[in-house]
């Protein structure tokens, strides 16, 4: 074998296991194993791996459940299925799965061998044909680009080898894998080049991936084609061009803007894509997410996906979309899991009550043990609406309870209880007890997803005729809160070169944004941004929130109870600062205001994450202290060399007993600190790193 074989092997007959083990890694394949299906499950989404080798009857969910799970993000895995007896059953479901190889126990270990060699036919078949794919959209590449860059071809369509660099930067930008990059540049030269004298044979060689591309108008990939078929014939974009691509080409797509930033952007135009109805190219993007390595994006955009599969009345993917939502989520840190353990609950109660409510006690204990009682508490009430509980929530109202309303709120309506008829009213039950504003609460989230809400209701992206610059107008207003800014002012941020035009540009985006803005159903003029003598402002008196004025008082009460010596008070403040930052603000805005505006809060940020980071690990448990670690991993995505995060991380691992974790981080921080700073790692880093030697 010239590549390596990645094998699995789950087996909760520990004796059985050991010896598969043993005669695998002989034959010289790389083998893990566990004798857990739901931690076999949680490795296929960190590992790729070739063959599975599993037991069919297991405790909790069996091999074939497993299999099924593992096949959702890694389709062409090869399996093996080993079994005390075969009911009629589970040959229907392993002839459903497509199981390559099935063995009966007892059995001899040539047989086994015999198996496995099968199945490495298929590995390596499968692995030929990829790497067959992969050559011919390479020379078709060449050849085309070879014949665009000919001088004849170049007199008559210029703008086919631009228009395909352009396909690729927008691939790369938006974390496309290679074969998929490849075959966007493909179909741009093909695009370009159709009618200037391509062999009419050239349509059967084409892979089918780029004949897809090519004859499918719909998803990601070809928004992104003809995106960058317009900008290199300096063409207006297509009418349904989503603002993220919009965003992508302002910005410059072939920046370095690391893979965290390019989840983000997916899941922002997954959202756009949904609100508008495109739901084949919404899914295509949720899709890309959920593939492996595990992220926050990744299962938001499972659950976002589970929440599709319910408006469309398909059970059977809402179960599947929630359990890996779950999944995923458990790579990831107790907070975590903890929420993705709430959302995916909600989802399923109406299908799987006894699945939902274990992942509600889940969800409860984890927050719990986080000292989150609000989360908690809607999680104890998701299972039952509980007395004390429903008074906790009335004493203490939050955006959590606000955000709970859709589902919270009917079973308030249904019950006797006083205290559910009590948060009935709070939640708007009663009109005339007047507890919310008869105008909805504009909500601007400018951290990470640049999102508008009118209440719980986001406003389409169609609603600012694409135009970004009003966004990031409304969120400089907002950002300065209490300033009116003067007409000129604006101009020379916004618009510095256009001199007298920029005013004109500033009478026009606040058109745009008294559109945009206006709440449905309501007659008379909502002004959120209102025109003063002196310029334009928000309007103090009309309902909004900022979540970086949220942010900006979390962290001011942070400061506070470090000066009082109040850790319990430290901890909430971080806790919430670190739910509100979803990531850079305004992280496709490279104006200068904004650039300085991001970088201050990342900088503010690194330290109280640091600082939540150690609270948490001073309380020693388990949960404390991988719930650091994601605090952890939060700090390195915000900036890779934060060597004060490494060095949390590597006492938290150490504290863990996990001195090989501890290694990996510090190797990791070496290669950083040299690549991006050409750097040695601190002192401290150092120390630890002998430390994590030493209990090896």
């Amino acid at each position: 074998m010239t590549e390596t074989i990645h094998v699995l092997v789950l087996e909760d007959d520990l004796g059985l296991l050991s010896t598969l083990v043993e005669v695998l890694s002989d034959c010289g394949f790389s083998v893990m194993s566990t004798s857990d299906s739901s931690r076999a499950v949680e490795l296929s989404l960190e590992y790729d791996f070739d063959i599975l080798v599993t037991d069919v009857r297991m405790s909790g969910m069996d091999g074939l459940q497993a299999l099924a799970k593992m096949q959702e993000w890694s389709p062409n895995v090869c399996s093996l299925v080993i079994t005390g007896f075969s009911s009629e059953t589970d040959t229907l479901r392993a002839l459903r799965l497509g199981v390559g190889e099935y063995l009966l126990k007892p059995f001899k270990i040539e047989d086994l061998q015999a198996a496995i060699d099968r199945l490495v036919v298929r590995v390596v078949s499968q692995r030929r044909a990829s790497l067959h794919e992969s050559n011919l959209l390479s020379f078709l590449r060449w050849s085309l680009a070879g014949f665009a860059a000919s001088p004849v071809i170049q007199e008559k369509c210029a703008w086919a080898l631009p228009a395909a660099e352009k396909a690729r930067e927008l691939a790369d930008y938006f974390a496309l894998d290679e074969p998929d990059v490849q075959a966007l540049e493909l179909a741009s030269l093909c695009t370009s080049l159709a009618r200037h004298g391509l062999p009419k044979e050239l349509d059967t060689i084409l892979p089918p991936r780029v004949l897809t591309l090519l004859q499918n108008a719909q998803g990601l990939e070809s928004q992104l084609l003809e995106a960058s078929q317009a900008l290199a014939q300096g063409l207006p974009l297509p009418s349904g061009t989503p603002p993220l691509v919009t965003e992508a080409l302002q910005a410059g797509a072939s920046t370095n803007t690391g893979q965290a930033r390019k989840r983000r952007a997916t899941l922002a135009l997954a959202l756009a894509l949904e609100q508008s109805d495109q739901l084949g190219a919404a899914v295509q993007a949720y899709q890309s997410l959920a593939a492996p390595p595990p992220s926050s994006e990744g299962a938001r955009a499972c659950l976002a996906l589970a929440q599709l599969a319910s408006r469309l009345d398909r059970k059977e993917q809402v179960l599947t979309y929630a359990h890996q939502a779950v999944a995923i989520s458990r790579s990831l840190g107790p907070h975590s899991l903890a929420e993705s353990a709430y959302q995916a609950g909600l989802l399923l109660d109406p299908l799987d009550r006894a699945t939902a409510h274990a992942l509600f006690r889940e969800a409860e204990e984890l927050f719990s043990s986080l000292e989150m009682p609000g989360p908690a508490s809607l999680a104890r009430l998701a299972r039952g609406l509980d007395p004390v509980q429903l008074q906790w929530q009335l004493d203490h109202p939050s955006d959590a309870l606000r955000a709970a309303t859709p589902w919270l709120l009917p079973r308030l309506r249904a019950s006797s209880e006083p205290a559910a008829q009590n948060l009935a009213r709070l939640l708007g039950e009663d009109p005339e007890l007047e507890l919310r504003p008869a105008l909805p609460t504009l909500r601007i989230f400018s951290l990470g997803l640049q999102e508008i809400f009118h209440d719980g209701v986001r406003l389409a992206d169609t609603s600012f005729r694409r135009n970004q610059k009003a966004r990031q107008l409304l969120t400089y207003l907002a950002w300065e809160r209490n300033r009116v800014v003067p007409d000129e002012v604006l101009a020379e941020i916004f618009w510095p070169q256009e001199g007298t035009r920029g005013r004109k540009n500033v009478y026009s985006m606040r058109s745009i944004l008294r559109k945009a803005l206006q709440p449905p159903g309501i007659s008379q003029e909502v002004a959120y941004v209102s025109r003063q003598p002196q310029g334009l402002g928000m309007d103090r008196d009309l309902p909004w929130w900022h979540d970086v004025e949220e942010l900006r008082g979390c962290l001011r009460a942070w400061e506070q109870a470090e000066r009082a010596q109040d850790t319990n008070a430290c901890q909430t403040a971080l806790q919430r600062a670190a739910e509100l930052y979803r990531g850079p603000f305004l992280e496709n805005c490279y104006l200068d205001w904004a650039v300085q505006a991001r970088q201050q809060l990342e900088a503010q940020m690194c330290q109280a994450l640091c600082r939540l980071a150690e609270l948490l690990m001073a309380k020693r448990a388990a949960v404390s202290l991988a719930e650091a670690l994601e605090v952890g991993r939060r700090v390195l995505e915000i900036d890779p060399c934060y060597q004060e995060a490494y060095a949390l991380m590597m006492r938290a691992e150490l504290e863990r007993s996990h001195p090989l974790e501890a290694l990996k981080l510090y190797d990791r921080a070496q290669k950083t600190l040299a690549r991006e700073l050409q750097v040695e790692p601190s002192m401290e880093l150092l120390r630890l790193q002998t430390e994590a030697r030493l209990q090896l």
